[in-house]
């Protein structure tokens, strides 16, 4: 007669049915004593033997062999860092095949829950974390840090010459293309009085900035201050204050 074995999940072998002879049947397994109990649970790796007996006294013993599975890893690879305003294609690697995997839960949410690789696009440093579940129950996770560097993003003069030489005529407050907005720009004379206010125009624009005129007057060479709002990719605000000098 003959014993059909199934492996479980959990490194456990059950007798589902024996052939030939004639039941009642017992069962030892690696030579233990005969009973009826046709499984035995949470078996590690390696050579195993099972007898099985019949009403009759009658034996037949098989041997087999339990292996460990493919490890089940995820690794999403080395912590990284991105500019502000770019994103990143995050394409984890598995340690076994993904047809294997039946649920994936990405933290923080990403645009397509159930992809196996996903585009993020931070706007701070972020913690990205990956847990897997297998078919057979088995979890694994993986993180990765996102850092974000803003970068030199903004640039505002400490000089310009208003003097119609088409070199630093301007005054305004320049930017990458990663500066969505410059909400403000105030400049005041020494006094603390306004000569120039401008509001809501793109970075780098000359024509939106400060000519050095009050009223339509040119102001003598002198140290101004500034104090400008400036809106970055992903609504980040900075407010930036110095001084320029004006120069004739």
């Amino acid at each position: 007669f003959d014993p059909n074995c199934e492996g479980g999940i959990d490194g456990s072998v059950v007798i589902n049915s024996v052939i030939g002879g004639r039941g009642p049947y017992t069962y030892s397994f690696n030579s233990g004593n005969f009973n009826q109990e046709n499984s035995i649970l949470n078996l590690s790796a390696g050579q195993y033997s099972i007898a099985v007996k019949d009403t009759f006294g009658c034996v037949i013993d098989t041997l087999f062999n339990l292996i460990d599975p493919p490890s089940f890893t995820i690794n999403l690879g080395n912590d990284t860092t991105i500019i502000l305003g770019d994103s990143i294609l995050l394409s984890p690697q598995f340690g076994i095949p993904t047809t294997s995997i039946v649920n994936l839960a990405w933290s923080p949410s990403p645009p397509c829950d159930t992809c196996f690789q996903n585009y993020f696009m931070p706007i701070n440093t972020t913690r990205v974390i990956l847990t897997a579940r297998s078919i057979l129950g088995c979890e694994s996770t993986d993180e990765i840090v996102v850092r974000v560097d803003e970068g030199n993003e903004i640039f505002i003069p400490n000089v310009f010459s208003p003097n119609n030489d088409d070199i630093n005529d301007r005054f305004t407050v320049f930017g990458s293309p990663r500066v969505v907005s410059i909400r403000s720009l105030k400049v005041f004379n020494r006094w603390g009085e306004i000569v120039f206010e401008n509001e809501n125009f793109a970075p780098s624009d000359l024509s939106a900035g400060w000519d050095g005129r009050l009223n339509g007057k040119p102001l003598n060479p002198g140290v101004f201050v500034y104090v400008s709002e400036v809106e970055l990719f992903g609504q980040t605000i900075k407010i930036l204050k110095g001084d320029v000098t004006l120069l004739r």
